[in-house]
């Protein structure tokens, strides 16, 4: 049994009542999450495609106004745009058929109406509660962390890889899991096909019973993400290294992620270990005592979710209250696997190992002026290494095939 930590700060801003939410992905052995308090003078927001221009995650282009309020390093978003000229998920079989790669999201709360992710989604399971077929609102709270991290893979305006197929698998994260909900997640992922499978939980070390079914999965060519989870009571990275601080992120058998701010560098509540392997945009966390901007990503629709009918940017009502900030290891996990699946996209023959050659061979090598060292092994202690770059890990697999 896996004891799951799954953590969310929310504040308001005093000038604009934006609600922005940081949501962890996983306690690496304590429970924590960063907090974000912004100031917003964007531009007129009118529709859903305009929400591109604030997703710095992905945009190289964002809105000037807004990067220039929220200090966004130039080089924050990941390097994807030139990758969607090639693909956005799918890839060609028999010559002329698009095959959509299938990425597994294992979590809970999810909204399948959302009208970003709702032509995406191909199955949808509830592992911790068979008798139903409820993947909603299982904790009754305002937040959906699995809708969130669906829609960073896939979400139409605001996702790593839009053109993908999504299957939806709920575990309840607010209390020990046991084996078997996980075991049944798992092998609904592989009966349905994915080729990638998220998970943006931890907060213990895994049986043996897990760690060898991860250990299949992966034989059997399936890629497996964990974030690596957001610090501790103080918010403050932990290294998962030291006794006491175990997390499903530090197997070698998965790819383990941690997050980086709009700086461009490792955010101060990433968990760090000599295992975890990569580093993606997952927004918020303090540096030099500044609260800093999340990432943007979907909120449950209408007055369902954090948002509501009075959250604005500028005075301008959200698009059905369709969207939110927020922030930490649990939206790092999900661009990565994004990112995966876009490699697949050029190469469907690629194994995990490949995969994670690629990506951790492939990175920007982030915070190099402010104290990182990569002289070993071109690996950081606290960064892995670096932050993934999705234009060079999917050309690379593309030279593969």
């Amino acid at each position: 049994m896996i004891e799951m930590a799954k953590m969310r700060n929310i504040l308001l801003s005093a000038s604009t009542a934006i609600l922005l939410s940081a949501c962890g992905g996983g306690g690496g052995g304590g429970g924590s999450s960063t907090t974000t308090t912004t100031t917003t003078t964007t531009s007129t927001v009118t529709t859903a495609t305009d929400y591109s221009t604030y997703q710095w995650a992905t945009n190289s282009n964002i809105n000037a106004s807004y990067k220039a309020t929220y200090s966004i390093d130039s080089n924050a978003h990941i390097n994807v745009e030139t990758a969607w000229a090639t693909t956005k998920g799918k890839y060609t079989v028999g010559g002329n058929i698009n095959q959509a790669v299938k990425v597994a999201v294992i979590d809970e709360d999810f909204e399948v109406t959302h009208p970003d992710i709702k032509d995406k989604i191909i199955s949808t399971y509830n592992a911790s509660d068979t008798s139903t077929t409820n993947i909603a609102d299982v904790d009754g709270d305002t937040f959906y962390h699995g809708l969130a991290v669906a829609g960073f893979i896939a979400s139409t305006y605001l996702g790593v890889a839009p053109e993908v197929e999504l299957i939806l698998i709920n575990i309840n994260l607010d209390s020990s899991i046991p084996d078997s909900d996980i075991i049944r997640a798992f092998d609904h992922a592989q009966a349905q096909g994915a080729k990638v499978i998220n998970c943006s939980w931890g907060g213990s070390a895994v049986s043996n019973t897990i760690q060898n079914k991860i250990s299949d999965l992966k034989t059997a060519g399936i890629s497996i993400v964990f974030a690596s989870g957001n610090g501790n009571s103080s918010g403050l990275a932990l290294n998962l290294d030291s006794a006491g601080n175990d997390d499903p992120a530090e197997l070698t058998t998965v790819l383990g992620v941690g997050a980086t701010s709009v700086l461009n560098d490792v955010t101060t509540y990433s968990n760090y270990g000599s295992t975890i392997d990569v580093l993606a945009p997952g927004g918020g966390g303090k540096n030099g005592g500044n609260n800093l901007l999340g990432i943007l990503g979907l909120d449950a629709t209408g007055n369902s979710g954090e948002n509501n009918a009075t959250d604005t940017i500028s005075g301008n009502s959200l698009v059905n209250n369709n969207y939110t900030f927020t922030s930490g290891t649990s939206f790092s996990a999900p661009v990565t696997s994004g990112v995966i699946a876009l490699m697949l996209g050029v190469n469907p023959n690629l194994t995990p190992d490949d995969i994670r050659r690629i990506l951790t061979t492939t990175t920007e090598k982030v915070g190099t002026g402010n104290g990182a060292d990569y002289s070993v092994g071109n690996f950081d202690t606290t960064r892995a290494y670096g932050k993934i770059h999705a234009t060079n890990a999917v050309n690379q697999a593309s030279s593969e095939f």
